[in-house]
């Protein structure tokens, strides 16, 4: 695809950064036991869903920045208009209540929702009726919608998806499971203060038992979501394992020992630009030529 715009690759990176969903993972106390595969085709969806973004941003409201631009803050201020699709799914399934396979949601409290932020990432999201349109062409069905926000006098809608019915209630408790573990981040092994990124991209561990999960799982999906090389990949697990042989040291993605970061792999390059990503390993110690034959 040749880019007009900096949303259509950001686009792109967001359905290249799903993760596959293990047929096993612990699923998170609460949930039935057949989520796993309808949250699976949640994750194709959404997929679909991007990547028909990247293809039509113009028909999602989005922030369009032209392609040749160079300004790293309105190339974010475009990647972040992505987060409108999970925003706006989440600000449905807060205001709605379940009415068989369909959510009947109340007009004022979503309009309300969209207007203020849920507190997220991106958080107004404007112009609903233009992201509705667009799913309503991808398969989602809501009553009496006529390609124009609602106007006043209607009091409720409701939204399904025929071609899977079981989709919205995954949609509802993939919501609720994120705000659970945003009330309480305990068992976010690998950068909790970033984790919130992984909302966008559908990750199964938000619907997770987060401390069933290992660390090198954590690694794994960490470099596979970042994109890393095979050998990086490799190197990074590698790197995991030999740090196991010294006490003392903390690791959440970065390394340290008594708060103090003594280790990181750092990609460089502005992902909102499009750069070519390199990586480094940055290592911090006190006296380097002590540790040569170690390097």
């Amino acid at each position: 695809m040749e880019y007009r715009y900096h949303i259509q690759h950001q686009a792109e990176d967001f359905a290249r950064a799903i993760l596959p969903v293990p047929e096993d993972y612990p699923l998170r106390p609460g949930l039935p036991e057949d989520f796993r595969p309808r949250f699976a085709r949640l994750c194709a969806l959404a997929r679909s869903i991007y990547l028909d973004m990247a293809k039509r941003p113009e028909n999602y409201g989005l922030v369009l920045v032209d392609i040749e631009s160079k300004d790293h803050n309105l190339a974010r201020d475009g990647y972040r208009s992505l987060h409108r699709l999970v925003d706006l799914l989440a600000n449905l399934s807060r205001c709605g209540e379940p009415e068989g396979h369909l959510l009947r949601v109340s007009l004022e409290a979503f309009r309300q929702a969209n207007k203020k932020g849920a507190g997220l990432v991106s958080g107004p999201v404007p112009r609903y009726e233009l992201l509705f349109s667009r799913l309503a062409e991808l398969g989602f069905v809501f009553s009496n919608f006529a390609g124009k926000a609602y106007g006043r006098q209607v009091e409720s809608f409701t939204v399904e998806y025929p071609d899977d019915p079981g989709m919205i209630e995954a949609i509802q408790l993939y919501c609720s499971c994120w705000d659970a573990l945003r009330a309480d981040m305990c068992g976010v092994a690998i950068a909790p203060n970033n984790f919130h990124h992984h909302y966008y991209r559908f990750d199964y561990k938000i619907t997770a038992d987060l401390v069933q999960i290992p660390v090198p799982q954590w690694i794994a999906d960490e470099v596979d979501y970042e994109g890393y090389p095979a050998e990086l990949k490799a190197f990074t697990a590698a790197f995991y394992e030999y740090s196991l042989r010294y006490k003392g040291l903390k690791f959440d993605g970065d390394y340290y020992c008594k708060s103090k970061r003594i280790a990181r792999t750092q990609p460089s390059g502005w992902v909102s630009l499009n750069e070519a990503r390199t990586f480094r390993l940055k290592l911090s110690l006190r006296e380097p030529d002590r540790y040569m034959r170690e390097l």
